[in-house]
């Protein structure tokens, strides 16, 4: 039995308990909250949690869900992007202690709550095999839902100035999911099919089999009806 020295200077073993305080709180205490329960110092803490084969850091994230590092290679990003997720509140995120730091860690049942509501649609990510599959579900239903600005505007014959133009002079739905940087907006199908069915002069002959649903009681755009307006 390896013995380590207390704060009082006395060499004592491991005991069952000790292990199983130690085992169970790395991660949830910082460790010299534990070290001090168990009377010993965190390293000697650390070295144990070592020969148990366990790294303090994949302790202080892993038992609670999932590191930064594990989201990135999860979905083939970058480190920064998941932490930009998290700092901008779009990934929720808790705080595991490790010795003197805390390191964040992520439920992937928020992760995956996270791809149901936005992230899915997120064109940079290349999900290994292990999630594909969720994020391919997960696109698939937004996509059911929502369409892409640029999408739109080529159903209406125009730029995505347009559409900006029609919200602000003619109360075009706004968008319902903003992403940052280079991705798109994306629009509510229901509510700019909506619009269009109390607009039917803005419907064209491509919307004619839409991927827009226009409620059934108004008239469907016929083919062979009138040009585009000018906007």
């Amino acid at each position: 039995m390896i013995a380590y020295r207390t704060f009082r200077g006395h060499a004592q073993d491991w005991t069952p308990q000790h292990d199983d305080l130690l085992l169970t709180y790395a991660g949830q205490w910082r460790l010299v909250v534990i070290a001090k329960k168990l009377g010993r110092t965190p390293l000697a803490c650390k070295q144990r949690l070592s020969q148990h084969g366990i790294a303090l850091r994949e302790a202080a994230t892993r038992r609670k869900g999932m590191s930064i590092k594990d989201v990135g290679d999860a979905l083939g990003v970058s480190k920064n992007h998941v932490q930009k997720w998290v700092r901008i509140g779009w990934l929720a995120s808790s705080s595991a202690f490790g010795v003197e730091k805390r390191y964040t860690s992520i439920d992937p049942d928020d992760l995956l709550r996270f791809l149901r509501e936005r992230g899915a649609l997120l064109s940079y990510l290349a999900p290994d095999r292990d999630w594909i599959e969720e994020v391919a579900d997960a696109r698939a239903d937004l996509q059911s839902r929502l369409i892409a600005g640029p999408d739109l505007a080529r159903q209406f014959y125009v730029n995505r100035g347009h559409l900006y133009y029609l919200r602000t002079r003619h109360d075009f739905p706004d968008p319902a999911l903003v992403l940052n940087g280079s991705q798109p907006d994306y629009y509510d199908r229901a509510a700019v099919g909506a619009w269009l069915a109390a607009h039917p002069q803005y419907q064209t002959r491509a919307m004619s089999d839409p991927p827009i649903d226009i409620p059934d009681e108004y008239p469907d755009p016929t083919p062979g009806g009138p040009e585009p307006p000018e906007w």
